[in-house]
């Protein structure tokens, strides 16, 4: 069985290309994009397809979840599901299946979706520094996960100077939202903490049939939410970040008011950062993660419980002024543990990347390969191409292409066999 789920294995032939980048206002120049390239690009000028939403654009837009955030990107879709699982949505870019998308958060995998569809509001919008989208192929530094391409949340570090707030809300069918944040910075250490709790009745309020009398169902839910960044410079060179989080979703599931019982959701996860930048030519990152989800029910005929484990170090280096080298590894290790359909399983990744950033001055080309080795199946080699072409300052072409094979999920192999 798990042969033939490998040879159904999906290899994928993307081709992305942008059809042109007008001229941005001076203000959209000042961004700065990461995850395009790992590397520090203002959005102008980075080489592939990319776009940024700040929290300064989501003070101004009064946006208030993520999912709303993510709806001023162009190019992305969102197949939204809402109720007792939370706010989730299948996230497309530039209308590839949502299963091309990956969703990190500060660069991890976070968990936590069914069928493709991840619940965005396990991460509140007060936390949030900016949103960075890649568009197109990026399997060639972020594995087969994103064919489609990446949605990087990146959260916010220690303020300047300290921080508080607090806000309540309430609407309609008894939704209220308590949120409080703050932050200092003393001498080399700082942190930044956010604590949500939400609690609806949700979208769903009808009168359904069970077979022997109507039962009024509705969408019920409470939960809190807690993340934090605790940052310490180490020197002007050395920065250590820990940026731990929890939540806690629970409601209720059942066909009657008599088989009603709790369905809870909880997540907890650990993403430590350490950045060092030796020189202006250099930089080096390492950074290590756990995350954990948990489904539970009160009869435990739901009980199901995932992790994913990750390591990853990247070094970049300008040399020859004309090309920036960045090369790393990564490990992920993803479990699951379904007590329910009574299986278990985990599977292991060990990858390898490089890139080289080619600047010829008005063409930029991006030539970059990734060899992921499984442990369920063979080595597989993932190669990327990518140009950024400066017809004038405020006109810009941008095209990529990639190759990559994804594999199937834990569940697709063991549950649904």
């Amino acid at each position: 069985m798990k042969q033939s789920k490998l040879v159904l294995s999906l290899l994928t032939l993307i081709f992305a290309f942008a059809s042109l980048t007008l001229a941005q206002e001076p203000v959209e120049l000042e961004k700065t994009v990461i995850t395009a390239t790992k590397t520090e690009h203002t959005l102008g000028d980075v080489p592939v397809a990319a776009e940024v939403i700040t929290k300064e654009e989501i003070k101004a837009k009064s946006i208030k979840t993520v999912q709303d955030a993510l709806r001023y990107l162009s190019g992305i879709r969102i197949i939204k599901s809402c109720g007792t699982w939370g706010d989730k949505g299948k996230v497309q870019i530039q209308g590839l299946d949502a299963r091309h998308t990956l969703i990190l958060v500060d660069g991890q995998r976070i968990l936590g979706g069914h069928a493709a569809a991840i619940d965005l509001q396990q991460i509140s919008i007060e936390m949030i520094e900016r949103i960075e989208l890649v568009k197109g192929p990026a399997s060639a530094l972020y594995g087969s996960d994103a064919i489609g391409g990446v949605i990087n949340i990146i959260t916010k570090s220690a303020p300047k100077k300290p921080t508080f707030s607090a806000s309540t809300a309430f609407g309609s069918r008894k939704t209220q939202v308590h949120e409080a944040s703050g932050g200092f910075n003393k001498d080399k250490f700082g942190a930044f903490l956010n604590f949500t709790y939400r609690e609806s009745d949700g979208v769903k309020d009808e009168y359904i049939s069970n077979g022997r009398s109507p039962t009024k169902e509705s969408d019920h839910y409470d939960e809190y939410i807690f993340q934090g960044s605790f940052q310490y410079d180490l020197t002007s060179q050395w920065k250590l970040s820990f940026k731990p989080y929890y939540s806690k979703h629970k409601t209720k599931q059942g066909v009657s008011e008599t088989e009603m019982q709790d369905r809870t959701q909880e997540r907890s996860g650990l993403n430590v950062i350490w950045e060092w930048k030796p020189d202006q030519l250099s930089t080096l990152n390492l950074r290590g993660s756990m995350f954990n989800y948990k489904h539970y029910t009160d009869d435990k005929s739901s009980d199901w419980e995932t992790d994913s484990d990750e390591a990853e170090i990247n070094y970049s280096r300008l040399i020859m002024e004309r090309h920036t080298i960045t090369g790393g590894y990564h490990y992920h290790k993803a479990e699951v543990d379904d007590k329910g359909k009574k299986y278990s399983a985990d599977q292991t990744i060990n990858s390898f990347f490089i890139q080289d950033e080619i600047d010829l001055g008005s063409l930029t080309f991006v030539l970059g390969a990734r060899i992921d080795d499984h442990d369920l199946w063979d080595t597989e080699i993932t190669p990327k191409a990518s140009v950024l072409y400066r017809v004038t300052e405020d006109f810009k072409l941008r095209g990529s292409v990639g190759r990559a094979f994804r594999g199937p999920t834990l569940v697709k192999l063991y549950a649904d066999g």
